[in-house]
């Protein structure tokens, strides 16, 4: 018999017996190796032989692997193929059951969103890791439904029975989706300004054109993401951090902080803590109220109009004893001869004497000769 058969069968003897429990996660590789005498690649073939069997099952492809016996398990315990990913242990159960009652009985009310990772951790005093299976597994059985919204994921409780999915949630999701687009879109255009009370979800629900479940919804998603505040008096915009920067690079801009343009991006983001999207939607909303100058995939960010000003003050300062000519500049800094050409700014390098009387000749010599 083959060496990582023997390892298998082993493996599968021990769980039978008990010295693995249902969805208790196996030793480590190396541990096994070393144990059972082995090399690594011997117990790698053992678990994925096992793996292909239904014995063994494992969350990610990585190292970490469940033993998972179908013969085995308890009454009415989800099977593997119902649920997709593997039972990280007992608790995987009742956090499962808990969120299905409390989803059944209307604690979780019909399309409304499921509480926050944190919340449902400190109050189910259960792994991050195992609470999110669970919610993905209730996902898959369509007791809760999924929703993505800037690249994170929110569940809301079933908002229909289960003889009613299908075209209506479709529908239903729909909604949502066009009511966090439409109020997101509001908010960053300035519709809503900072502080500004949003209509409250039966008018937003008449006015957008969606279903009244969805705008609420919505709203608490918004909240989550930190673009609107709650309150018992009302929704109320929030001011988004883009626009924060906005407003204070705008402010240095009118009292002169800034001169001609803008420091580098850099320096902007490790003051303000953003990243460079945020930074880059802020320089939008300059550009928009025409503080700024087309950037264009420029590497320079001028204040509206300062461009011409803001090369001749490079030149003063590259040059203090005078701007040379362009000949001495192009051999001097090509670079910077280049941009100015770019730019259209060649009439601040004056014209090189020698180049012009040269040009000036051959100019009366072509003249002559035809």
């Amino acid at each position: 018999m083959l060496k990582y058969v023997q390892v298998a069968e082993t493996i599968e003897q021990r769980i039978a017996a008990g010295g693995y429990e249902l969805g208790s996660m196996l030793p480590a590789r190396d541990r096994l190796a070393t144990e059972l005498a082995v090399g690594k690649s011997t117990v790698e073939r053992a678990v994925k032989l096992l793996m292909g069997t239904g014995v063994l099952a494992s969350l990610t492809s990585g190292s970490r692997h469940y033993a998972v016996i179908p013969g085995k398990q308890e009454p009415n315990y989800p099977s593997p193929q119902r649920i997709g990913p593997v039972f990280r242990h007992s608790k995987f159960r009742d956090v499962t059951q808990t969120i299905e009652e409390r989803v059944r009985n209307g604690q979780y009310q019909p399309g409304q969103l499921l509480p926050t990772l944190s919340a449902l951790r400190i109050e189910l005093q259960a792994n991050p890791l195992t609470i999110l299976d669970a919610v993905k597994a209730l996902a898959q059985r369509g007791v809760v439904v999924p929703i993505s919204y800037r690249k994170h994921h929110f569940y809301l409780a079933r908002p229909y029975g289960a003889n009613e999915q299908g075209t209506r949630l479709a529908s239903y999701m729909f909604d949502c989706g066009k009511a966090l687009g439409t109020i997101e879109e509001r908010i960053s255009s300035g519709h809503y300004k900072q502080g500004q009370r949003l209509p409250d979800a039966d008018a937003l629900h008449k006015e957008l054109g969606v279903e009244a479940r969805a705008v609420p919804a919505a709203l608490e998603i918004l909240r989550r993401s930190r673009l609107v505040t709650i309150s018992e008096s009302g929704t109320y915009a929030r001011e988004q951090l883009f626009h924060q920067v906005a407003r204070v690079i705008g402010e240095r801009m009118t009292d002169g902080t800034y001169q001609y343009a803008l420091p580098e991006k850099a320096k902007f983001m490790s003051e303000f803590k953003v990243c460079l999207a945020s930074l880059d939607r802020a320089l939008s909303v300059l550009e928009a109220e025409g503080m700024i100058e087309p950037r264009e995939g420029q590497t320079v960010i001028y204040l509206k109009g300062e461009k011409e000003e803001y090369w001749r003050a490079v030149l003063e300062e590259k040059y203090p004893d005078g701007t040379p000519s362009r000949g001495l500049v192009s051999r001097t800094d090509g670079a910077l001869h280049r941009r100015l050409l770019r730019f259209g700014l060649e009439h601040l390098m004056p014209a090189d004497p020698v180049a012009v009387e040269r040009g000036r000749k051959g100019g009366q010599r072509r003249k002559a000769s035809g």
